[in-house]
């Protein structure tokens, strides 16, 4: 018996892929571009004020922007000088502050740094967005670098310095003296955590050929301090140094070229000029500390 070595039964008919899968064969000519030249092109849009389909969400985009950028930064801060204070409580011996600051305060530093570090992504996603709402080119912005020094040289400086300061210097007692400590480094950490926003809209508003400056956003709580500072303003392009002070939740907001978006401090501006309009130096501080205190932020928008 032998085997017919015809096996051609044993094999499907060649067929087209393309028509089995209900495709038709794509035309050569259309698949020899580079692939990346398929790739979507960049496009402007314009949806200031209230048209474009952002009114839906909010009938003015570039100041729910801020809205929203003052909420999330300020949140973070709460969560920073809230953490602090709450692992400082649970951790933290005043009888053996050494000791125990020298197992918690690299916890600490981290708590600190990763907040940095959400807290100048943060910035960046508001910056880009704030282009975009604008009718401007998508911008590159790079969050804010982090400097582990620094943050060790402030975390050692604020808790140790200010526990022995108070407990050898002013006599006070263990508990008392890491209690001050707790407060001073709670307020410390949140202002080095939104030096990342900080940082972060400065630096790009120095790289952005498209922004001219930027202002302070003042937030809700602002003291005498910050006030001043935001008046002075707008700051130009190449000055990136946003003076903050512990406890502090003033932002940063980039001025645009071409953009007619209201300054929140036009009004602010216009009282620092009349209530220090006849003074000068310690004076002219003390005459606007006494009008802040009995107007508050009533002149910011």
């Amino acid at each position: 018996m032998s085997i017919n070595q015809d096996t051609t039964f044993d094999r499907k008919p060649q067929t087209d892929r393309d028509a089995i899968r209900g495709r038709e064969k794509p035309d050569p000519g259309t698949t020899s571009r580079n692939p990346s030249s398929r790739a979507p092109r960049a496009r402007r849009f314009i949806f200031t004020g209230t048209s474009g389909p952002l009114a839906a969400i909010a009938p003015n985009p570039p100041r729910a922007l801020h809205a929203h950028h003052q909420s999330h930064q300020g949140a973070l801060g709460e969560y920073v000088k809230n953490s602090i204070r709450a692992m400082w409580d649970a951790h933290i011996d005043p009888e053996r502050f050494s000791a125990s600051w020298k197992d918690m305060g690299p916890i600490l530093k981290i708590l600190i740094a990763q907040a940095y570090a959400g807290s100048a992504a943060n910035a960046a996603e508001y910056y880009r967005n704030l282009h975009v709402v604008h009718g401007l080119d998508f911008p590159v912005v790079r969050t804010a670098p982090f400097n582990a020094q620094h943050l060790h040289r402030m975390t050692g400086s604020v808790a140790n310095g200010t526990f022995y300061h108070h407990l050898n210097t002013k006599g006070e007692e263990p508990g008392r003296a890491s209690e001050v400590a707790r407060n001073t480094l709670s307020g410390a950490g949140a202002r080095f955590a939104l030096n990342g926003a900080r940082n972060t809209v400065t630096a790009a508003v120095a790289r952005d050929p498209l922004a001219t400056g930027w202002e302070r956003l003042l937030s809700p709580t602002a003291c005498s301090y910050c006030a001043a500072q935001a008046a002075k303003g707008p700051f130009k392009s190449g000055n990136t140094s946003f003076r903050a002070h512990d406890y502090c939740s003033c932002l940063a907001k980039p001025v645009l070229r071409g953009v007619s978006d209201e300054s929140p401090n036009a009004g602010l501006r216009d009282e620092w000029n009349r209530i220090t309009e006849t003074f000068t130096g310690k004076e002219a501080r003390a005459a606007w500390d006494q009008y802040w205190r009995e107007h508050g932020n009533d002149t910011s928008s």
